[in-house]
């Protein structure tokens, strides 16, 4: 049996003498903050166990997944973009809401080495806007004075973190509400749209982004579920982007640069910045804009899921305008609290552990900073 550690590209170090958990995606090493938030609760429980990145590629995720059933020392994982979707195929079960929303984000293995998948994206996200956490600064909820029952809701993005986070405030804002999806592909948005007002008889109208303006101007509150303005290199064909500098509220296309021979990562950040320059001036005007001819009286709430930076473009547009706003970090606890339950629930009661723990972890993950 070969280890999964032959299937991942980053240094995990040695995992002797504990039990295991991670998280797989392209880079999560240098992206996730999903460590910072675990480990520490393991600590908090005296367990020996810890909670790791899996660095891997498409072509060695088939092989990983198999590596992972096979450890017994594996109680489960979380999967990151680009995989959400992807990784279905490999399940022995799938929790219906996450077969609905084609996309996965928590994987459990059982005793008998099955592995079984969910999501806790969307009610982590819901949970960010009612409860109060260290992502947003203040003591009352976000949307403390603003119910989601028919409201009319603009959702950027059509990946796995849109449809979960979507699918969730559909169920919400219920059949007087109404959800606007915008893609750079139409095509994208509107295979979210169709599935929503099939299960949930709300209202969703896809939109391609060159007409968010409209759509803007009509809703009560605005969600970034898109990867734009998030930190950290991204790959396409051994070329590298990055969209740290970009508002999502305004279409950009991203040029892609190789990296030179032996350079690291912050120099290879600043030549890209250089490289788009002027797409970046030119996102960042047409995203003003958009704010600017919004009626003066009109207030929005603007949630991003994206948590590095805890600032985004958009956010500090939003902020600058008068505009509520609401980083990832609190979904990304929530959606954290609820992932460590599903796979550790398990293990915990075997070994006696009461239902407080789960209220210690829940504290410990809203302390990290």
């Amino acid at each position: 049996m070969k280890s999964f550690q032959e299937f991942i590209s980053n240094d995990i170090g040695t995992v002797e003498g504990k039990l295991i958990t991670g998280i797989i995606g392209e880079i999560p090493s240098k992206t996730a903050r999903s460590p910072k938030l675990w480990n520490p609760a393991f600590e908090r429980l005296k367990l020996e166990a810890v909670f790791l990145p899996f660095d891997v590629s498409k072509n060695n995720l088939e092989s990983l997944i198999n590596a992972l059933k096979q450890d017994e020392r594996v109680l489960g994982f979380s999967v990151t973009n680009p995989y959400k979707s992807e990784i279905i195929k490999y399940l022995d079960e799938i929790d219906e809401i996450a077969r609905q929303i084609d996309a996965v984000n928590t994987v459990v293995r059982s005793k008998d080495g099955k592995i079984k998948g969910y999501n806790t994206d969307g009610k982590g996200f819901i949970d960010s806007l009612l409860i109060p956490h260290p992502g947003y600064d203040k003591e009352e909820p976000f949307l403390y004075s603003l119910r989601l029952e028919g409201k009319k809701i603009l959702v950027i993005g059509a990946g796995g973190a849109s449809k979960s986070v979507s699918f969730y405030l559909a169920k919400e804002i219920g059949k007087d509400g109404r959800i606007y999806i915008a893609n750079r592909t139409l095509e994208n948005a509107r295979s979210i749209t169709s599935k929503i007002e099939s299960f949930y008889k709300c209202a969703a109208t896809p939109i391609d982004e060159i007409d968010i303006a409209f759509c803007l101007s009509n809703a009560d509150i605005l969600v970034n579920a898109s990867i734009k303005g998030s930190d950290g290199l991204k790959q396409v064909d051994g070329r590298y982007f990055c969209l740290r500098n970009f508002s999502s509220l305004a279409p950009a296309t991203p040029i892609a640069i190789p990296r030179l021979e032996d350079e690291d990562d912050t120099n290879l950040l600043d030549r890209i910045d250089i490289a788009n320059r002027r797409e970046i001036q030119k996102n960042k005007y047409d995203s003003t804009r958009l704010f600017i001819n919004l009626p003066k009286d009109k207030k929005l709430h603007i949630a991003d899921i994206i948590h590095t930076p805890a600032e985004t473009i958009l956010l500090a547009q939003a902020g600058h305008f008068g505009h509520s706003t609401m980083n990832g970090i609190g979904m990304n606890i929530m959606q954290a609290v609820d992932s460590f339950y599903k796979i550790m629930n398990s293990y915990l009661y075997d070994k006696g552990y009461s239902n407080e723990a789960y209220n210690m972890v829940k504290d410990t993950m809203f302390s990290v900073k």
